[in-house]
């Protein structure tokens, strides 16, 4: 990791310039009317423009493993992922840096925790050379974009594991991924409160578990219930996991 500070003339732009440059990133990165399923990809590529990085991708860290996607994703594959990850299921989070002293080519990870045992990593990689100079200026503006990942990915992993009951007192949901909460809104047609039930099906509650937790009656529970197998194409509770997340891998490593 490049810490040393250097004294290297700043480009030939404005300060105002560049400042509407990280305003634009900084407003991707929280901007909440952007889906899940694209919300990460979408702040990869706002910082890989800011920082002036080739190429970039994400990683998706859940007890399952890292699940990648992105221009560069085949990076990040196989035992090559563990040059950006480490051996640990879970890297620590923060900005990581490596360059290639041979080539001058260097690699950006920056890893936020969203909820216990799942994080997110945006990678950007310079495939050329970069200067010391570039390196610490690329960790600045990283610097200033990490809190601000961080709370935007908090901040939705909390609310796809939430919801509000008619007092306004918020009731915690189930353990469902943010990836397949948006899949089955998005691919299925689930609705708030049936992708709630779903994810207490998950956790194996009969429909009378079920009622209480959601404060309605055993009859709409037995409705909603029925309405999530009719949408997942499936007759049974047993077979919700696999509906739920088909592309799920048992590989430490996958391609979304």
């Amino acid at each position: 990791m490049d810490d040393a500070v250097f004294d290297q003339p700043m480009p030939n732009q404005t300060f105002e310039q560049r400042a509407a440059e990280i305003a634009a990133a900084m407003k991707v990165l929280a901007n909440a009317t952007i889906t899940d399923a694209h919300w990460p990809m979408a702040c990869a590529d706002a910082v890989c423009a800011l920082v002036r990085a080739d190429n970039s991708a994400i990683a998706r860290h859940t007890p399952d493993g890292a699940h990648v996607d992105g221009r560069a994703a085949h990076r990040l594959l196989g035992v090559r992922g563990t040059t950006y990850f480490g051996l640990d299921p879970l890297p620590a989070s923060g900005i990581w840096l490596r360059a290639d002293d041979r080539t001058g080519k260097s690699a950006v990870r920056v890893t936020v925790y969203t909820e216990p045992g799942h994080a997110l990593s945006l990678l950007l990689f310079f495939d050329r050379a970069t200067t010391a100079g570039e390196r610490v200026g690329t960790r600045m503006l990283l610097e200033i974009a990490e809190p601000v990942l961080a709370a935007s990915a908090t901040f939705r992993a909390q609310l796809g594991r939430r919801t509000i009951k008619p007092d306004g007192r918020a009731a915690s949901s189930s353990a469902l991924a943010v990836d397949d909460v948006t899949r089955l809104r998005d691919r299925y047609g689930l609705t708030s409160r049936e992708i709630e039930v779903t994810g207490l099906l998950l956790r194996g509650e009969s429909n009378r578990e079920i009622a209480d937790r959601l404060s309605i009656s055993e009859h709409t529970a037995r409705h909603h219930t029925e309405s999530v197998l009719g949408k997942l194409g499936i007759r049974s509770r047993a077979a919700i996991p696999r509906a739920v997340s088909p592309l799920r891998s048992s590989g430490p490593f996958r391609t979304s």
